[in-house]
């Protein structure tokens, strides 16, 4: 049976538990909650005396490990052993044996914290050879991480809509351990069946995550006019990490290869990608999309508007404007 992160929830709620899980990846928030869930409905707290065993990979061998899930429980049904930060446990492999037959009356969990396992160790041939439980907690995409909002926000019983999850996301980014924590405190703010709004947002949780360059492409490509200028508002609060200059350079180099790409794009995307000394696909799709949305024409237009740009940058003509006004400016003859 193959298991997913949901799966092993729900089998956790019904007292089923199977003897070996492993969940890592960079993820962090799916990890602590998988753990935290196990810990909570594999034993009562009477039961954790004699019958939990918490480790740290740094701190043990495998063979702790192995001899701490090999004893048997004490009034109980099981024994638990959690693993934590399982990826210094430098004898992983060790527990290949263990994998082979573990058991039946524990529940060993390996979490591997910042990173998924190398699954191209003998440990970890075995652990999938045998069926185990095996769990990759990855970064959600900005879709996926709007759907875990809006089904987030009816677990605490709050009310929301789309402009004001997409806010949201915008406000903090898809950092789940971030986002749980901002929905608990509208949660608290708001009490049982309280709508979600921007204002409330703006109130509670603020916009203070940082922006980058690769999301204002991502909203240029689209033409979403109000996101580009939500990032353009974070990039001109955190010019000492992302500083302007940056930003239209990324900016030029980009519009620049798409201007070149859609010269070429009667050749097929293969074929302009190797005639651009371009390998990367998501780097062609992008240029594709962008010549979908902008005539080459505009794309002309556009280049020209960034070469006055970084004139003005430079401090040429700039009619005594801001730099972040400089970039609303040029983002705005973009977009339209």
């Amino acid at each position: 049976m193959a298991h997913t992160y949901a799966s092993l929830l729900e089998g956790f709620s019904k007292g089923v538990f199977p003897p070996v899980i492993v969940v890592g990846g960079t993820e962090s928030f799916f990890i602590d909650a998988l753990t935290d869930r196990l810990s909570a409905t594999a034993l009562t707290e009477d039961e954790k005396a004699f019958n939990a065993s918490v480790l740290y990979g740094r701190d043990v061998a495998a063979a702790d490990v192995v001899s701490e899930a090999r004893r048997y429980p004490m009034m109980a049904e099981r024994v638990l052993v959690v693993v934590r930060e399982a990826q210094n446990l430098k004898d992983f492999d060790a527990l290949s044996a263990y994998f082979k037959s573990p058991n039946p009356t524990t529940v060993l969990c390996l979490a591997f914290k910042g990173k998924p396992p190398d699954k191209r160790r003998e440990g970890y041939k075995t652990l999938f050879a045998q069926n185990h439980a095996y769990i990759e907690a990855v970064p959600l995409n900005e879709g996926q991480a709007k759907a875990w909002i809006k089904s987030e926000s009816t677990r605490r019983v709050l009310k929301t809509d789309d402009h004001a999850v997409s806010l949201l996301y915008e406000s903090v980014g898809a950092d789940l351990t971030r986002l749980a924590h901002e929905l608990d405190k509208l949660a608290v703010a708001l009490g049982e069946g309280g709508m979600v709004t921007p204002a409330e947002i703006e109130k509670h949780v603020g916009i203070s995550r940082e922006f980058n360059n690769l999301e204002l492409i991502r909203a240029l490509v689209n033409k979403d006019v109000p996101r580009v200028y939500r990032i353009a508002h974070g990039l001109s609060l955190q010019t000492k990490t992302t500083p302007l200059p940056m930003t239209l350079g990324f900016l030029y180099a980009t519009f620049g290869k798409a201007l070149v790409y859609s010269s070429l794009r009667h050749l097929g995307s293969a074929q302009a990608g190797a005639a651009m000394g371009q390998k990367n696909p998501y780097a062609l799709r992008d240029y594709e999309t962008i010549c979908t949305k902008y005539s080459p024409v505009k794309l002309v237009r556009i280049v020209r508007y960034l070469r006055e740009a970084d004139l003005a940058f430079k401090g040429v003509r700039t009619g005594g404007a801001h730099p972040d006004e400089l970039l609303r400016e040029l983002l705005f003859k973009i977009v339209v």
